[in-house]
């Protein structure tokens, strides 16, 4: 079956933006006296999972939508500072060149996701953009996009930067691409078996091109 539809997440994969969250993250631990995060070097977060992460710096998952929230916050201060990774934007006009319908679900706010597209010229190549405040719900947001835009998830393809992208669409039986230049490493995102793993933004391009 030929892809019709491509949902990215946004942080990690589209955008640049782990050195802000990363400084986003700083803030929170400071604020929440959870100053022992801030010595944990980043390769290592890499190779975890957001369970995994949680498990091991003890937060109660009753105060995940709160940290969320705040975090969102504390980005939109910084939401000047994020980018777009290489070639991203080349990426988007060619699949926008073929027809492709293309569409945004992210953790992230939609106002900092608009503000990003903006500044790259790209906020009018995208038929959706759906914020979602549970990290751990992207296999219903993407059942609810699929109804709520008539899509067949069968011609739906997911592109993320982290295992809990690819679990979330295994459960729903959604193809993944895992990018490997997002948050998770390549030899962790290897372990949860996507679909097709890339490295480089121009590699997604020649996958739809022979599928």
């Amino acid at each position: 079956m030929k892809y019709k539809t491509i949902i990215f997440d946004f942080d990690g994969t589209l955008a640049d933006s782990l050195s802000v969250i990363i400084n986003v993250v700083k803030q929170l631990a400071m604020g929440f006296k959870q100053e022992h995060l801030l010595k944990v070097p980043f390769k290592e977060l890499r190779s975890k999972t957001i369970k995994q992460l949680i498990k091991e710096f003890q937060i109660p998952f009753y105060r995940l939508p709160f940290l969320i929230n705040r975090g969102r916050r504390l980005m939109t201060n910084e939401i000047a500072e994020v980018k777009l990774f290489t070639d991203i934007s080349l990426l988007i006009k060619q699949l926008k060149k073929k027809h492709f319908k293309l569409g945004i679900l992210s953790s992230n706010s939609k106002k900092n996701i608009i503000k990003v597209l903006k500044k790259n010229n790209l906020d009018k190549e995208f038929e959706f953009i759906h914020s979602e405040m549970n990290i751990f719900g992207k296999d219903k947001a993407l059942m609810n996009i699929f109804k709520k835009h008539n899509l067949r998830k069968e011609e739906v393809l997911y592109v993320g930067d982290e295992v809990r992208d690819i679990e979330a669409c295994k459960k729903i039986d959604v193809k993944i691409v895992a990018v490997t230049w997002g948050f998770n490493t390549k030899e962790t995102l290897k372990i949860y078996q996507p679909d097709y793993l890339i490295d480089r933004p121009k590699d997604l391009l020649n996958l739809v091109k022979s599928s």
